[in-house]
C-alpha cells in the first residue's frame, strides 16, 4: 500500500503545536473530506454504461481527485510546509515510474491510448496520474498518527462492509462466487486482500499487537469467503502467515529477515 511507509514513520508530535489560521483548516477539511469520499469508490456502479463496474468507479475517483487537487494546490503554495517532501524512497519511486510512464506515452504505438486508456480498463496514464495525485495529498495533509488513525479506520470499516455483503452474496447464491460491485470474483478477492496490508499500519498506530492480529483474523475470514478464488486463496494464505509472524517478532531484526523471507 502507498502509503504504508508515511504512517509507519509519522509521529504524534510533529505539527501539533503549530498554530493553523481560518483558512488554513478551511482547507485541510475540504481535502481530507474529498480523500474520504474516495473510500465510496467500492460501491460506484453505473448500469448505464458500457462497462458499469469499471468506467462509473474511474469518472467517480478522476471527479473527486480533481476537486481535492484544486484545494490542495492552493494549500501547498500560501503554506510550504505542506508540500510533499521526496525524501522517502515510495515518493522517488513514484515519481520515476511516473516519468517512465510519460516517457512511454510519448515513444509508444498509439500515445493516445496509452495516455487516455481504454473503457474497458480505464488504466491510462491518465487515470494513473490521479492516483499519483491521490497519494501525494494523503502525505502532505496527513502527517501525523492521530491524523492517519480516522482515515485507515474508515478504509477497514469499508472493507469490512464490503466482505459482509459478499458473505451475504455468497450464503445467498449458494455455489455462485460473489463478485458484488465488481462484476468478477478473481477482482472482488483480490480487493480484500489489500486489507491484511493494513493490519500492520494498525498495529504501528495502535500500538496493540492483540487488536491487530484480531483484526488481522476478521480480514482473513472475510477475505477468504468473499473472494472464493483460488489465486487469492492461496496469496491470503502466505500474507496471513507473514504477517501473524510480524506481529509477534520481538526485535527489528526478526522484521527484517521475515520481510526479506517474503521477497
Amino acid at each position: 500500500m502507498p502509503f504504508c511507509y508515511s504512517v509507519l514513520m509519522s509521529t504524534e508530535t510533529k505539527n501539533e503545536n503549530q498554530k493553523k489560521t481560518v483558512f488554513q483548516k478551511i482547507l485541510l477539511w475540504v481535502i481530507k473530506t474529498y480523500l474520504y469520499l474516495t473510500l465510496f469508490l467500492p460501491f460506484i456502479v453505473t448500469r448505464s454504461t458500457l462497462f458499469p463496474y469499471v468506467f462509473g468507479k474511474a469518472i467517480f475517483f478522476e471527479l473527486i481527485i480533481e476537486i481535492a487537487f484544486l484545494f490542495w494546490i492552493v494549500l501547498i503554495v500560501l503554506y510550504p510546509s505542506y508540500r510533499p517532501k521526496l525524501r522517502s524512497p515510495i515518493s522517488l519511486g513514484l515519481c520515476v515510474w511516473f516519468i517512465a510512464l510519460l516517457l512511454s506515452v510519448v515513444f509508444g504505438a498509439s500515445p493516445m491510448q496509452s495516455f487516455w486508456g481504454t473503457h474497458e480498463r480505464m488504466s491510462g496514464v491518465f487515470t494513473l496520474l490521479h492516483f499519483g495525485a491521490f497519494y501525494f495529498m494523503l502525505v502532505s495533509v496527513m502527517k501525523t498518527g492521530s491524523e492517519w488513525k480516522p482515515f485507515l479506520r474508515a478504509v477497514v470499516g469499508m472493507g469490512t462492509a464490503v466482505g459482509i455483503a459478499m458473505i451475504y452474496q455468497g450464503v445467498r447464491v449458494w455455489g455462485e462466487r460473489p463478485a458484488l460491485w465488481f462484476g468478477n470474483p478473481g477482482i472482488a478477492g483480490s480487493f480484500m486482500l489489500f486489507f491484511l496490508f493494513l493490519v500492520p499500519c494498525a498495529w504501528f498506530l495502535e500500538r496493540s499487537r492483540k487488536s491487530a492480529l484480531q483484526n488481522q483474523n476478521v480480514q482473513e475470514l472475510l477475505s477468504l469467503r468473499g473472494g472464493n478464488n483460488r489465486r487469492s486463496n492461496l496469496i491470503l494464505w502466505f500474507k496471513q502467515k507473514l504477517v501473524s509472524l510480524l506481529l509477534v517478532a520481538r526485535n527489528d531484526k526478526q522484521i527484517v529477515i521475515l520481510l526479506l523471507y517474503a521477497l
